[in-house]
């Protein structure tokens, strides 16, 4: 059996970045998602969680990973569909199933997976979380507190995933998408 090599890229966008990590990026790279800074065909698999919601054009992005992905690479996408206001100015959209589902097959990518990020009840939850939990926090010493609302808050999901979840009530999507294959194209390294 023979061993296949892997090697990891990371991208990231200056203007949010520093805001995000500071001085602690790990990225390899850095440009606006609409233009990577890589040839035609490069990556086997892209793997981009929460950056959509960031790019005023997301369609070009797509179509951008497209580009960079070798024919048949895969395509491992998350997007919310339900979360605060974050990263501002820089935030713009939240996702439906739908609309992503229309994004990637507008860019020739065939849908492999479709998988909710949580149910109704962990967005209700992860809501309460987001908006009351600072107002709650003031009032008893931070880490008390923080263990207090974030066991009350788990147990309470556990109760109410005994009732039926509702999956189309989410956090977010996690798609995973194949290029559809460009026959005799050679594929880049770099």
């Amino acid at each position: 059996m023979t061993q296949r090599e892997s090697r990891y890229y990371g991208t990231d966008w200056p203007v949010t970045m520093e805001g995000s990590y500071g001085d602690s990026t790990r990225a390899d790279f850095f440009s606006d998602s609409m233009v990577l800074p890589f040839p035609e065909r490069t990556f086997d698999t892209i793997v981009s969680t929460q950056v959509l919601e960031h790019v005023r054009q997301p369609e070009i992005v797509i179509r951008e990973m497209a580009r960079v992905l070798k024919p048949n690479g895969i395509l491992i996408l998350s997007a919310p569909m339900t979360w605060p206001l974050h990263e501002e100015p820089h935030d713009y959209y939240r996702y439906t199933l739908h609309g992503l589902r229309h994004l990637l097959e507008e860019a020739d990518f065939e849908i492999l997976d479709e998988i909710p990020r949580g149910n109704n009840w962990t967005t209700m939850a992860q809501m309460f979380l987001d908006t009351q939990v600072g107002n709650l926090g003031r009032r008893l010493p931070e880490k008390i507190y923080t263990s207090l609302v974030s066991l009350a808050v788990n147990h309470a999901c556990s109760v109410a995933n005994l009732f039926k979840p509702v999956h189309r009530l989410c956090l977010g999507w996690v798609i995973a998408a194949r290029k559809i294959s460009a026959e005799g194209v050679p594929s880049a390294d770099i």
